[in-house]
């Protein structure tokens, strides 16, 4: 790329033997001619730098980090760790100049500057914050003045804060994080080897957890019983619920050949990895697929066998929605509004054609 010959190795697994392996297939890399090493990590951020100082990469770039927003590069040693978000929801570009000089890379990115910047900004606040209240209070000294000389220093780094001119020599480069909306414009040929796997994953899952069962349903307890039983007494409730996107809500799986991955399907179903409930392969013959009563209301064998002494929940709080409907899965989900869209005849109005 570029005229530099580039080798690409990934680490997904933590631990001596799996840094091993990453040192020796650098090696490997180096030997066949490679110009440049570049780590793709899944992982934490140690086992990025650990697999950067293994391999001796220029450019670590890592994933699998339990936040949906980017972090800006980082130096480790003689190279540099990047983070490329998760789940698709944006594009990580590096651009590198004179990647293979001698010496540490330099960071041009206006990224990295953004984000000190915000830092910064935040301690100058809550450094003045703290002298007004001394100075209200009537406090002096040395204290006061050690402070007040910080927060001169700290303001002063902040006005003069930007990107660093680029070198005339030695390698640099330049990181930004593009973020990926719903009008971003598609790419077939990434689409068909996405939807590929996609279908490879489904095929693997479901083969690898065909015995996965739920937990046992404590002794006393409710368990699951689908909401084709609840809807055999709210029976106007039910045919609305179908309706819904919770109605439906594993058939999206099906079309997309994602019903058996481990990030989607536990959204999908009605009480995923709960006693008694769903799992990957595992629903009570179809009676847990889609977002059910009891998904909102609770298991309701209690209620089917005893119905005015063992009344489930009618509210459902906004701490159970947001186990889904959260920053990675549904950045326009607003508790108000999505609540109001879940009254229906029979659920919350009066059933059709009552008076």
């Amino acid at each position: 790329m570029g005229g530099v010959s580039l080798g690409i190795l990934g680490v997904t697994t933590a631990g001596g033997e799996a840094l091993a392996a990453a040192r020796r297939e650098a090696e490997r890399l180096r030997g066949a001619g490679a110009e440049l090493i570049v780590a793709l990590v899944s992982g934490d951020r140690r086992l990025a730098r650990d697999v950067r100082e293994a391999t001796n990469a220029r450019l670590v770039v890592q994933g699998g980090l339990g936040r949906a927003d980017a972090l800006p590069p980082t130096r480790d040693g003689s190279g540099w760790v990047v983070h490329g978000g998760r789940q698709g929801q944006g594009v990580l570009v590096v651009d590198l100049h004179r990647p293979t000089s001698e010496g540490e890379a330099v960071d041009l990115s206006a990224w990295s500057v953004e984000v000190s910047a915000e830092a910064l900004d935040d301690e100058i606040a809550g450094l003045e914050r703290q002298l007004a209240g001394w100075r209200a209070e009537g406090r002096s000294g040395p204290a006061v003045e050690r402070q007040a000389a910080r927060l001169d220093a700290m303001r002063a780094e902040r006005a003069a804060l930007r990107p660093p001119r680029f070198p005339d020599a030695g390698p640099a480069f330049e990181a930004r994080w593009i973020a990926l909306d719903a009008q971003a414009p598609k790419d077939e040929g990434v689409g068909r080897r996405l939807r590929a796997l996609d279908r490879r994953i489904n095929a693997h899952n479901e083969r690898a957890f065909a015995d996965r069962s739920p937990p046992p349903v404590p002794e006393g307890d409710a368990a699951y019983v689908g909401s084709t039983t609840c809807g055999s007494c709210h029976a106007a409730a039910y045919e609305w619920w179908r309706s819904t996107p919770h109605g439906r809500a594993y058939a999206t799986l099906e079309d997309l050949d994602k019903e058996f991955h481990l990030d989607c399907v536990g959204c999908h179903v009605t009480g995923y990895e709960q006693p008694g409930g769903a799992t990957v392969t595992w629903n009570l013959e179809g009676a847990l697929e889609d977002v059910g009563c009891e998904t909102c209301h609770g298991p309701g064998s209690r209620h089917v066998a005893a119905p005015t002494a063992e009344v489930p929940p009618v509210e459902t709080p906004e701490s159970l929605c947001v186990t889904c409907h959260n920053e990675e899965h549904s950045t326009a989900f607003v508790y108000a509004g999505y609540r109001a869209m879940l009254r229906g005849p029979g659920h919350g109005l009066p059933p059709a054609g009552s008076p």
